[in-house]
């Protein structure tokens, strides 16, 4: 993968994560994230987190030697996916 597109996924998925954190329930509501609704938006915003970080720790160790990470392969969704 080219460099500029890295950059440009990366840019693209914390500007993501920074609108999940400010939406709120509403004008002067809770953050959604901290609300008794907050599962998808918190896991969305964990996720987020972690895979930017997977591909930096998988991509900066010239011991292992990867370019890519290919997220669909480590989805749990699998069964869905057969169904």
């Amino acid at each position: 993968m080219h460099e500029r597109d890295i950059a440009e996924m990366r840019s693209s998925l914390t500007e993501t994560k920074q609108y999940t954190d400010a939406l709120k329930e509403s004008r002067n509501g809770k953050h959604t994230v901290n609300s008794n609704h907050k599962t998808g938006f918190a896991g969305f915003c964990v996720c987020t987190d972690s895979v930017l970080k997977v591909y930096d720790f998988l991509t900066t160790d010239d011991k292992l030697g990867m370019k890519f990470l290919c997220t669909f392969k480590v989805s749990q969704d699998h069964p869905e996916l057969l169904g």
